[in-house]
């Protein structure tokens, strides 16, 4: 007997996405506008440790262990940083100065790529850096601009 292997067509995972868009669109618009900016952190941050985990997956991080050591690494800073610039000006700006650095040298590091394949212990280590430098700094924006006054919400709805 012969086993067939459905394999999905770009329109089921078309079809998967819009659905799943469907959903979490209305209730992204609602947890804006309805929640508390300290409940909308701590909803952003669950968000980041979730991409943290899947950053985790990217730079080849097999055991679980270590997946869960770097989850718990972006949770430390967005602790950290958390109690470090609750209403101070100097560190949020600290922090987006240095998330816009980090983008630009972003960039001419992928225009530098050269196709290399397989991670080097040493390509693992600067991967997780790269992956702190990329969620914490999202966590941040997003928590201090739904933060920022009445508006925050409608400038955070503007930029989603």
């Amino acid at each position: 007997m012969v086993r067939r292997v459905i394999k999905w067509s770009s329109l089921k995972v078309l079809k998967q996405r819009l659905i799943t868009a469907a959903i979490l669109i209305p209730l992204v618009i609602w947890a804006i506008f309805s929640l508390s900016s300290s409940t909308i952190n701590i909803v952003f941050a669950a968000l980041a440790l979730i991409g943290a985990w899947e950053w985790g997956a990217m730079i080849q991080l097999r055991s679980v262990g270590l997946r869960l050591g770097y989850v718990g690494l972006v949770a430390l800073v967005i602790g950290a940083l958390s109690l470090l610039a609750s209403g101070s000006m100097s560190v949020t700006m600290a922090v987006l100065v240095l998330a816009v650095f980090w983008w630009f040298l972003s960039i001419a590091w992928i225009r530098r790529y050269r196709g290399q394949t397989g991670l080097s212990s040493r390509a693992s280590a600067w991967g997780a850096a790269a992956g702190v430098l990329v969620i914490v700094p999202w966590w941040f924006a997003m928590s201090q601009l739904h933060a920022f006054g009445e508006q925050g919400p409608w400038w955070l709805f503007f930029l989603i």
